[in-house]
């Protein structure tokens, strides 16, 4: 039987506390109880006769029983110290993410397929090695990346860093047995492909592609099977853009598929632009479409957050984000060239990104689904395995909540 009490906790991590929210189908009364298990990793919440439990993301200290406001009201929000263990933060800090189908995890994968019909694109062991594209603004931070700018007393130091290959001027360019991997898409060659098709399409249906990377007739990459849209032509690269969320991988050690939500590859490119770009404010749309320039406004209000809720099993890493629709996103882009950046998503993976954040704001308890004017939703991180392996083993040395032993779930579902 389902239980009428939700619970839901989060690690603040600056204060060294956990929030508690407990909701609950009638006011809370005399028989309304809140108490800790001796583990201090297991709360439980008694009321109207029934129990409910939940595993809390890192122990707190405290006695068994727990002080609950006196108010009457349809939830109890209570903050729970966390243990005195120093190495929390550190050692939490220290896992990074996982880029998803980035170069090095892609050594044995050697089909991509349609993820609408499952048709293999690529011919068999055509793309026999992976390499990862630098960050799109790799040529404009060489002069920190030098200890000296590259000299020559008879070219300009412009003239000095193309000559050297990396010029803002060089283009990265698509190789044949190559796969070039960056965050959202792979760039690869269209003979190496046969399965794909490119066919015209008009501008606006593209407005995030710039006119560099589009032919004349602005060309869009189909399936050749199913017409499922898969990616875009790149003039500026000489080859095929194709979308991972477009996708699935398969290798001989593993015939199943492998596929990857467009929500995860979103969310580890706002992570990367936060380590780049410096901001946390993201104006994510698909450019003017019938007149409008509809999108979303994203406030990326803690990048890295430990929750655990009783919906789900055990603790999750994940972005705290506040969200807003917006009517006008070029026009506050300029407003705002400096404080914000800016994330195209075709039409229909921005409506469905929308659709995952509203319904993680259903999840949270009612008083944490706002801030202000903005919506409150949680973006899953996700880990590598090996770094969810590490972090379970660390969480068993700090007495943080675990469900299972070889930490998968600590990975994105």
């Amino acid at each position: 039987m389902t239980s009428r009490i939700f619970l839901y906790a989060e690690v603040l991590a600056n204060i060294r506390q956990v929030t508690l929210y407990a909701s609950l189908q009638s006011e809370r009364n005399e028989e309304t109880k809140v108490e800790i298990a001796s583990d201090r990793k297991t709360v439980s919440v008694t009321h109207d006769g029934e129990t409910a439990s939940i595993f809390l993301p890192t122990a707190i200290s405290g006695s068994a029983n727990l002080t609950i406001p006196a108010k009457r009201a349809k939830e109890i929000s209570l903050r729970l110290e966390i243990a005195p263990l120093l190495e929390l933060a550190s050692k939490a800090d220290a896992i990074d993410d996982e880029v998803p189908w980035s170069a090095s995890s892609l050594k044995n994968f050697t089909t991509l397929s349609c993820r609408k019909c499952k048709r293999t694109l690529n011919t068999p062991m055509t793309t026999f090695s992976w390499r990862d594209l630098p960050s799109e603004n790799w040529a404009e931070m060489m002069d920190f990346w030098h200890c000296h700018r590259p000299y020559d007393e008879h070219h300009t130091d412009k003239a000095v860093a193309s000559s050297k290959g990396y010029g803002p001027s060089n283009a990265v360019h698509a190789l044949s047995g190559v796969g070039l991997v960056d965050i959202l898409s792979f760039l690869v060659v269209e003979t190496d492909y046969p399965g794909v098709k490119a066919s015209i399409l008009l501008k606006q249906s593209l407005p995030f592609i710039t006119d560099e990377q589009l032919p004349t007739g602005h060309k869009k990459l189909q399936c050749a099977n199913c017409d499922y849209s898969i990616g875009f032509v790149d003039k500026a690269a000489d080859g095929y853009r194709l979308y991972k969320w477009s996708l699935v991988l398969q290798t001989t050690e593993r015939p199943s598929s492998d596929e990857i939500p467009a929500e995860r590859l979103i969310c580890s490119q706002l992570l990367a632009l936060i380590d780049s770009v410096g901001v946390r404010k993201f104006v994510l749309h698909s450019g003017p479409a019938q007149g409008a320039d509809d999108g979303l406004l994203l406030w990326v209000f803690n990048p890295d957050l430990h929750y655990s809720s009783s919906t789900i099993s055990g603790a999750k890493r994940a972005m705290k984000i506040f969200y807003c629709s917006i009517a006008n996103a070029q026009e506050l882009l300029d407003e705002n060239s400096v404080s914000m950046e800016e994330l195209f998503l075709p039409r229909q993976i921005l409506e469905h990104f929308c659709a995952v954040l509203d319904q993680s704001n259903r999840l949270l308890p009612t008083s944490a689904r706002k801030f202000q004017t903005w919506d409150v939703a949680l973006l899953d991180r996700s880990e590598s395995l090996m770094a969810a392996q590490e972090f379970t083993g660390t969480m068993s040395e700090l007495g943080i909540a675990k469900d299972s032993q070889d930490g998968s779930k600590y990975l994105y579902d």
